[in-house]
């Protein structure tokens, strides 16, 4: 019936970009794991994180990892994105920079190295707990 009204009997398949769907085991899972240890060996002391709501599995559990790792260095984590950190991820986010992305990063760049900013290339200063780094109010960096 559907060859003679030209139909096909199976629909095109579908292609899709290398995104792993929320059910779906991540096919490049073994690379990501031997490269988080690897980096964890390299003893980090700040995570940005950047770019993910941390509403799936696999960046919490990545969050988790190296959040535990990088605090025994006596590291910090520091999240920017416009929502707040889910709260089952907040207890490991020392920072929440409320900012697009993008528009963070342009700005510490425009003002890395201008005297008075105080950012410079290097490390991060602490800063008071809570949502920082609306626009007005970044991260501070030392």
């Amino acid at each position: 019936m559907c060859r003679q009204l030209g139909k096909r009997l199976l629909p095109i398949g579908q292609l899709r970009p290398s995104m792993v769907m929320l059910d779906e085991a991540n096919p490049k899972g073994e690379e990501i794991a031997y490269l988080a240890h690897i980096d964890e060996l390299a003893r980090p002391d700040l995570l940005l994180v950047l770019g993910t709501s941390l509403k799936v599995d696999g960046p919490k559990r990545l969050l988790r990892q190296f959040a535990r790792s990088i605090r025994r260095q006596g590291g910090k984590v520091i999240y920017v994105n416009l929502s707040k950190p889910p709260s089952d991820c907040s207890a490991f986010v020392d920072y929440w920079v409320e900012w697009v992305i993008d528009e963070w990063v342009r700005d510490l760049k425009a003002r890395q190295g201008q005297p008075g900013t105080g950012i410079r290339r290097g490390r991060a200063r602490r800063a008071p707990r809570g949502p920082l780094g609306s626009k007005g109010n970044p991260i501070p960096l030392d």
